[in-house]
């Protein structure tokens, strides 16, 4: 008898479609199933094949290896690639030229040659190998000239063990929707042979891996895409259907990493699981089950017609292509239309419809500007016809018809209007645009990945093609776009960043703080009186409170204060804000172009030094941002032409400037898109943290390996950010956290490498584990406690649904991380319902259904009372949670870059706000908030959620460089004071972290400004009434105690918006 291992199901296929021809027994197995060595009684031979070689089995492969010398059992070895495995060939105990002969059998592969292989094993009279070619069209395609055409890829192997049942079904579906089918096996894309079997296709369907590989920061994608045209992945998955069916997530960890994540490198558009590894034979006489691929008719449908739709964009003329651009709304509010992180919405849709009437589309007619458009969708139902092409606004998500439902329903399903929406569009155009980051298409109700016909996205979008430009530093929330609504990303630029500087009382202590040297050092006699003014100054300013002085000290204590006061100035001053908003294609100019260089060349960009190099003086700060601001000046007069010998300003002049004047790309490759046409992949990530490698931007983004994470460079920060964490709960309490409550984002996890993990891991006492030549992460190990020198921290984590669905495997290296550390008596992960997102606080905020701290708990845990772990993936867990939580002490978010901050993105009030707020109602104390800053990797650092809600208000909230930014893009950009508003606002509800004095400076720029207000008359109305109403609401609430001052202004704000709003 032979046994036969082999980790390929194909083979073993084609074991039982062979063995019935010969005159001794076979039996097989997969060693990946196996729980137990095989037994070796009766056996007079052992073929074993493995994928990734002795490695992949290492420990079992040398203990049969033993059994076999030992027992007499001849041992025949081999690898799983097309290559002889030279380990696996010297371990073998047959001669090499017996080898050889039966490699070559192995290698070709098919039913003739493994029939040959097991006669030659038996030691019986066999044939020659027969040649299978490595590629090669499979069966006989008529294709009709007048239909797009379609090719299938799929693996050599399949065609080699007759698996080819699903390769038919996808080719009779996609016929069926009058598009010829083009099947083509392969061994592997990357030679470049499939390809030009392809040529002429105008879509790809890929069932294989990807086909690029890393080349430096960059990856290289490949032969198919040469190709030019979209290709699409279809997942085959390697679980049964029923398993699929049952399951939240979807998709397994291997079949995410290997059939999504990875190919998403080569800009692949991410589609549905169409085919699942089902058993055909119970195998009774090979000793195990037989497996094939076999389909499910709905999901071949939707994967058949998404390629018939890209398909058709490639043959219908722009003239008669209908077209949808669609605008975000959440929350439902006129002020708010257009929701898009980075990005002017309005100017970018303007931008967006010149270019397509450019490009043949029919646009009747386009707005003026930006303002024009949106004062059209207010004033009308939230739709405007152009021609061919619709503008239209995302309809509501659905909790505002029934507010109550947000306690108990994080998975409501959406309304009939909204779907009935996405019906019209089904039926009347041929393409969506979504400009921005984001909608909430993506985030609805359903699997986590692997969509099924019941999952709301699919359910809603159908098969229409859907492009997405997206800003590039965000690459979790676009990556569920593309995994759950098969978008193409066309990533575009952060917004323009400046330099904080001072203002009003800032700018005027800083005059103060320079005339106390002088004074100090030239007539001492003055220092009382100017000791006095700088100290009236700091009290009237409110920063007397960020420093954590109650009263004036004296002496040397009052030159202490002045070194603080000084270098928290410097700190201000110096601080990232944006200093706009990205327009769609346009690349920044003039001074906005200045201020974005000197942004990317404060740290190092891989092996290109900064600029700066550490200064922390305040003067020397300002003297050398001077000094480089005048350097780029000159190189931007002379046409960023540069010889000298410089590496940062030859890497500016020959490489940045160039990849930032290619923001054209972006609007670029929304029409290539539209065209049927492939948008090249490129990586993702903050750009000021290090990451200008990212751009140019137009590009369809990728993130990471999942299975890297954390990566060593994130072990490092994750390190340094939990010592932070510990040395502030010192400083604070006098004795290090025993737990600490921490949100861990999937879209931060990708930007970082895992940054977060690692911190939870390092807080833990656990360490990760790296294969070294892959990076990828093996296993944990406990640090020992002569190492760690501290004890180890309790960790509860609240992780994001993207994450959820994103890092299956890394959530239960979480619970391993925790169970190893000892803290097993309740799950130490917790997250949304299986197939929901989010937290609830922000659709309970704005439904006002709410009265105090228990309010936004019973949501909070309601929407995050499910255990991620070992023990099971979504178990309903509201006790353990409120368990966990009662004992945590510090809850820490934290932010990787300052390309936003926590006033202008509403996740953050949420996660970490809503962490706060739940411990407080559950324990009755307020639990300190900490804040991790990483946006310099070298150099992270933790506050006080306190001390940087004062420094994100002080540097860009009430910073009149900022309003006025604003001011300059019109509607959107009343729309994010109106957006800060709600946010500052949501965060104080749930951390309590905005003081009196916020609120007030808060009423005085954006609404007591006499220039601010004539800005929202003309531009966006509803955005002062939605300012008003919510300060006022604040006061109401208790959260603040207005002055009377700051009350009649905000009611005269109130009325006189609701003028404006009737008179239009």
């Amino acid at each position: 008898m032979i046994l036969v291992l082999t980790t390929a199901d194909t083979e073993i296929l084609a074991l039982r479609t062979v063995m019935e021809d010969l005159p001794f027994a076979v039996r097989a197995a997969n060693p990946a199933g196996l729980d137990e060595p095989p037994s070796l009684d009766g056996v007079d031979a052992v073929v074993v094949r493995l994928l990734g070689g002795r490695r992949a089995w290492e420990d079992q492969f040398d203990d049969l290896r033993v059994r076999c010398v030992d027992g007499g059992v001849a041992l025949w070895a081999f690898g799983g690639e097309a290559q002889p495995d030279a380990e696996l060939a010297a371990l073998s105990t047959v001669s090499a030229g017996e080898w050889a002969q039966a490699f070559e059998y192995v290698a070709k592969g098919g039913l003739h040659n493994t029939r040959q292989l097991l006669r030659l094993v038996a030691g019986l009279r066999r044939e020659p190998a027969e040649e299978i070619p490595p590629v090669g069209v499979w069966g006989q395609p008529v294709e009709r000239p007048e239909r797009p055409t379609v090719g299938i890829v799929f693996y050599r192997a399949h065609v080699l063990a007759g698996n080819t049942r699903f390769v038919a079904d996808l080719g009779a579906a996609l016929e069926a929707r009058g598009v010829n089918a083009r099947p083509v096996w392969c061994y592997s894309l990357r030679d470049g042979s499939a390809a030009t079997l392809l040529a002429g296709c105008h879509v790809v369907i890929t069932t294989v891996l990807a086909a690029g590989s890393a080349d430096g920061d960059q990856w290289a994608p490949g032969a198919p895409a040469e190709l030019g045209v979209p290709v699409l992945q279809a997942v085959c998955a390697t679980q049964p259907m029923a398993t699929w069916e049952a399951s939240s997530a979807g998709l397994t960890p291997i079949d995410t990493a290997m059939s999504v994540a990875i190919p998403e490198f080569d800009g692949r558009i991410v589609s549905v699981p169409f085919s699942f590894k089902e058993v055909v034979d119970d195998g009774d006489d090979l000793g195990t089950p037989v497996t094939a691929y076999r389909t499910r008719p709905d999901r071949v449908a939707r994967v058949a017609g998404t390629a018939a739709a890209l398909a058709r964009l490639r043959r219908i003329p722009n003239e008669d292509k209908r077209v949808a651009l669609i605008l975000s709304s959440y929350p439902t509010k006129k002020s708010r239309i257009g929701n898009a992180v980075a990005l002017d919405t309005p100017a970018s849709t303007v931008g967006l419809l010149h270019e397509m009437r450019a490009a043949g589309y029919r646009v009747d007619r386009v707005p003026e500007h930006g303002d024009a458009l949106m004062a059209e969708l207010v004033d009308g139902d939230g739709a405007i016809d152009l021609g061919h092409v619709l503008v239209a606004v995302q309809p509501p998500r659905g909790f505002g018809e029934n507010p109550v439902a947000v306690y108990h329903s994080p998975d409501l399903p959406p309304t009939e209007g909204y779907l009935a929406f996405y019906e019209h569009l089904r039926e009347t155009v041929h393409a969506v645009v979504h400009l921005g980051k984001h909608g909430t298409l993506e985030w609805l109700p359903g699997k986590g990945l692997g969509l099924s016909a019941d999952c709301w996205p699919d359910v809603a979008l159908g098969d229409l093609p859907l492009v997405y430009p997206f800003v590039v530093n965000d690459p979790g929330e676009g990556t569920q776009a593309k995994r759950r609504s098969h978008a193409v990303i066309v990533d575009h630029l952060l917004p323009p960043m400046t330099r904080a500087d001072t203002y009003d009382d800032l700018a005027r202590l800083e005059d103060l703080l320079d005339e106390h040297a002088q004074v100090a050092s030239l007539d001492p006699a003055k220092l009382p009186a100017i000791r006095r003014q700088v100290w009236e100054l700091l009290v009237a300013a409110e920063l007397h409170r960020d420093l954590g002085v109650d009263e004036q000290p004296e002496g040397g204590d009052f030159d202490d204060l002045v070194l603080h006061v000084d270098g928290y100035l410097c700190e201000l001053k110096d601080a990232q804000i944006r200093g706009g908003l990205h327009i769609l294609g346009r690349a920044p100019e003039g001074e906005a172009e200045l201020d974005l260089v000197l942004a990317l060349t404060r740290l190092p960009q891989g092996a290109v030094p900064p600029l700066r190099h550490g200064e922390r003086d305040r003067h020397d700060v300002d003297r050398v941002e001077a000094e480089n601001r005048a350097t780029l000046s000159a190189l931007q007069e002379a046409g960023w032409r540069y010889d000298g010998g410089d590496p940062t300003l030859r890497w500016i002049c020959d490489r940045l400037i160039p990849a930032l004047r290619r923001t054209t790309d972006e609007i670029a490759n929304v029409l290539a898109a539209l065209d049927g046409r492939a948008v090249p992949s490129g990586p993702s990530g903050a750009p000021t943290r290090g990451m200008a490698h990212v751009l140019p931007t137009g590009r369809n983004f990728y993130s990471v390996d999942p299975k890297a994470i954390p990566s060593r460079l994130a072990w490092d920060v994750g390190q340094k950010l939990a010592a932070e964490v510990i040395d502030r709960h010192v400083k604070e309490t006098g004795a290090p956290p025993a737990s600490v409550g921490l949100v861990v984002w999937g879209t931060a996890c990708m930007r970082t490498g895992g940054d977060d993990v690692a911190e939870a891991l390092a807080l833990l006492g656990v360490r990760p584990v790296w294969a070294p030549e892959s990076g990828r992460v093996t296993g944990l190990e406990l640090i020992p406690e002569a190492e760690l020198r501290r004890p180890r921290v309790d960790v509860v984590v609240r992780i994001s649904g993207f994450f959820r669905d994103a890092f299956p495997h890394v959530v239960a290296m979480l619970d391993d991380a925790a169970r190893k550390a000892g803290f097993d008596d309740d799950p130490r992960v917790f997250g949304s319902k299986p197939g929901a997102y989010g937290s609830g606080i922000l659709p309970l905020l704005e439904s006002g259904e709410w009265t105090d701290d228990g309010d936004l708990a019973d949501v909070y845990t309601a929407w995050g009372g499910y255990s991620y772990g070992r023990a099971g993936m979504g178990v309903p867990a509201r006790d353990a949670m409120a368990r966990r939580f009662s004992a945590v002490q510090v809850a820490v978010k934290n932010q990787d870059n300052r390309e936003h901050d926590i006033f202008d993105s509403d996740d953050y009030l949420q996660d970490h706000g809503g962490m706060v707020a739940t411990i407080r109602a559950l324990t009755g104390r307020e639990p300190f908030a900490f804040f991790g800053d990483s946006a310099d990797p070298a150099r992270p650092r933790v506050r006080t959620l306190s001390e940087e809600a004062a420094r994100v208000v002080r540097t860009r909230v009430v910073n009149p460089k900022w309003v006025a930014a604003m001011r300059a893009h019109g509607y959107k950009g009343a729309f994010e004071l109106a957006a800060t508003v709600d946010y500052l606002f949501g965060y104080d509800a749930t951390a309590h972290v905005v003081e009196d004095w916020m609120y007030e400076r808060v009423t005085d720029a954006y609404v007591g400004d006499p220039d601010t207000r004539k800005f929202f008359e003309q531009s966006n109305p509803w955005a002062l009434r939605s300012i008003a109403e919510r300060l006022l609401e604040a006061d109401e609430r208790g959260l603040w105690e207005a002055s009377e001052r700051a009350r009649t202004t905000l009611r005269d704000a109130l009325l006189e918006a609701e003028g404006w709003e009737e008179s239009r």
